[in-house]
This record gives structure tokens, C-alpha cells and sequence, in this order.
């Protein structure tokens, strides 16, 4: 996505909770991480900090 000029944000979810896959997530581009199980909250929480940063 970042190739072709798009700067949606990106919060990848994985099954995965190792810094390998966090690092490797980031890298390609991904601004955040959660790996599950993860709480509501804290998704909406991820959400919320991507779109301010967004508009921000």
C-alpha cells in the first residue's frame, strides 16, 4: 500500500504475540501491533490513536 502513495493507517492482528512477528508486522508497514487474544478496549483504544494521528 505504501508503494502505491496510500497512507491508510494500518493495525495488524495476529494469532502471533512473538517480537518476531511485531517487528516483521512494522516493517512492512504496519504503524501498530496487537496480538491476540487482545481486549476490546485496547483495539479501540489502537483505532482511536491511528485515525488523531491521521488527522492530525
Amino acid at each position: 500500500m505504501r508503494a502505491l502513495g496510500l497512507s491508510t493507517p494500518i493495525l495488524a492482528l495476529s494469532a502471533s504475540v512473538s517480537e518476531k512477528s511485531r517487528r516483521e508486522a512494522l516493517e512492512a508497514g504496519a504503524q501498530a501491533f496487537l496480538g491476540k487474544p487482545f481486549e476490546t478496549q485496547t483495539l479501540l483504544a489502537q483505532v482511536d490513536r491511528l485515525l488523531a494521528r491521521e488527522e492530525g
